[in-house]
């Protein structure tokens, strides 16, 4: 069944927000899901003649994407930061810990 230009376009623009709604819940799994999606769309409307107003609307789309794919890519970038940072600290604290418990078996044995 082939769909129409508005439904393909009223499509992407839910994906769009549904992908600015993922990327605010820090859901990568479903914004990169939903981009997908939305790729789809974005081949089914090239297929398609737009007029001037659904031009429009897909560039701005498109735009919103654009911005929502740059700050996902920001996130994950923060949130490997975080996760390498906390791996540091505790294995600092770990080590910490191991070096307080050899110098009490030290201080024992002497």
């Amino acid at each position: 069944m082939r769909r129409s230009t508005h439904s393909e376009s009223s499509r992407l623009l839910i994906l769009t927000l549904a992908a600015e709604q993922a990327l605010r819940a820090e859901d990568f799994e479903s914004l990169f899901a939903v981009l997908a999606e939305r790729e789809k769309t974005i081949d089914a409307l090239s297929k398609l003649p737009l007029d001037e107003e659904t031009q429009t609307l897909v560039a701005q789309a498109n735009e919103v994407a654009e911005r929502v794919i740059a700050s996902a890519r920001e996130s994950q970038g923060k949130l490997l930061e975080n996760l390498s940072s906390g791996r540091r600290a505790a294995l600092a604290t770990r080590s910490y810990a191991g070096q307080k418990r050899n110098a009490r078996r030290i201080e024992g044995a002497a």
